[in-house]
């Protein structure tokens, strides 16, 4: 799918409005946080209305039935248990049901270096700004429910979920140092990837240091292989 004009912006706000959500959980800022949360999923919807106006694929049905499928569920488990159905009984529905049509949106699009760019340029703000606070806000960042810990959770709730995001930025951010940059950004690159690294053993996640030590265990061999670039054919972020 050829992006328009209103689909790169919707894009572009929506990946801002993400970065926006990191940086002010990370703040503090838990209502600021909630707002942009509940803002994904306009623009979500729309990119989605946007995509299957243009086509409607197989998947998106397939989509739309495993949806459909997961709130009959959670209607039937609300009626046998008694729960009133409120925003906050249904929140993770709505946030499964934005990440599938996110996710199937996605693979339909072709961005374009522009795009591309600009997302980069998102993660490495978000890098730094991580950095900045780690060394500038101290224990503050290892706190969970009001207590300094040993595990570095960056203002998420628990430090896996700290740990999820850290090696996602940390793989995104190793990927590029296959792409055809200048040797100067390799360098700062290569710099932000071992803070990244250093962040999620902080977290202490197993899963995620695992998660971690394959990646950079498959680019070392791709790298003694001789590889020089490494190509994805789809990479999104919810």
């Amino acid at each position: 799918m050829e992006l328009k004009r209103i689909d790169t912006i919707l894009l572009k706000s929506l990946y801002a409005v993400a970065a926006g959500i990191v940086i002010t959980q990370v703040l503090g800022f838990d209502d600021v946080t909630s707002i942009l949360f509940l803002l994904t999923f306009p623009l979500t919807m729309v990119l989605w209305i946007r995509s299957v106006r243009k086509k409607l694929h197989a998947m998106d049905l397939l989509v739309l039935g495993t949806v459909a499928l997961a709130a009959i569920s959670v209607l039937l488990n609300a009626m046998f248990t008694g729960t009133p159905i409120r925003f906050p009984y249904v929140k993770k529905l709505i946030m499964f049901a934005m990440s599938l049509l996110f996710l199937q949106t996605a693979n339909k699009m072709r961005v374009d270096q522009g795009m591309m760019r600009y997302v980069n340029g998102l993660l490495d703000i978000l890098t730094v700004f991580l950095i900045v606070m780690y060394f500038g806000a101290g224990q503050q960042m290892y706190m969970i429910s009001g207590r300094v810990t040993k595990y570095l959770t960056f203002g998420f709730s628990n430090p896996n979920l700290a740990g999820m995001f850290l090696v996602c930025l940390y793989m995104l951010t190793v990927y590029r140092l296959f792409s055809r940059e200048k040797a100067g950004m390799k360098v700062v690159h290569v710099a932000m990837a071992m803070f990244l690294a250093w962040f999620v053993l902080a977290t202490q996640s197993r899963n995620c240091l695992l998660i971690m030590a394959l990646y950079t265990a498959v680019c070392a061999w791709l790298i003694f292989r001789g590889r020089k670039n490494m190509r994805i054919g789809k990479v999104a972020a919810t």
